[in-house]
């Protein structure tokens, strides 16, 4: 003896099984069952957390003079409002094709504070920040960094230009969203 079933679905989510018995001589016998009620499935709403990054308004750029822990670019970070997002690591790409930068730092913009340790010229035009302290953007909420860079050496003719383009791990966040990259910041004319 074999066995199938057939299930129907009807308008009102009520579901009707017929199983179906198949004789060895061929004859067939129904048997249907009531039907059943199904509760409609409740999916949440996927909440993502993002990253927003922008150039900040001010963000300076143009003539200068050289200098020790000279802004060379600022920038809002901004958290979705249901989670705060902590930021772990930061690169940042630059273009000095006439002196070389010793140092650089990362600030809080409205505190003041320094954000971790300094960053790490990991090649010719990238430094980069690791082990970040205390970059959390809380829910809904935003943060507004600076980017710090000793230019002493900066001779008169020399620029800058730093930006963050849309690559891989530039910035590593527990966000699963990033939006707002690439970023040109303004160059510096010394």
């Amino acid at each position: 003896m074999k066995t199938s079933t057939m299930t129907k679905t009807t308008s009102t989510t009520k579901i009707a099984v017929a199983t179906i018995f198949l004789l060895a001589a061929g004859a067939a016998a129904f048997i249907i069952a009531p039907p059943l009620k199904l509760k409609s499935l409740q999916v949440p709403p996927l909440k993502l957390s993002i990253l927003n990054i922008a150039k900040a308004p001010d963000s300076p750029s143009g003539a200068s003079s050289p200098g020790s822990v000279q802004v060379v670019a600022k920038f809002i970070l901004s958290a979705s409002n249901n989670k705060n997002i902590t930021l772990k690591e930061i690169t940042f790409n630059y273009t000095a094709p006439k002196f070389a930068i010793s140092t650089w730092r990362l600030y809080d913009a409205s505190s003041g504070a320094q954000l971790g340790a300094l960053g790490t010229v990991t090649d010719k035009n990238r430094v980069k920040f690791s082990n970040l302290i205390g970059v959390v953007i809380p829910a809904g909420q935003s943060k507004t960094v600076a980017l710090r860079a000793d230019t002493d050496l900066a001779t008169m003719g020399a620029s800058l230009q730093v930006s963050m383009p849309n690559e891989p791990n530039q910035i590593v966040s527990d966000a699963q969203i990033i939006n707002g990259l690439p970023i040109n910041f303004g160059t510096f004319l010394y």
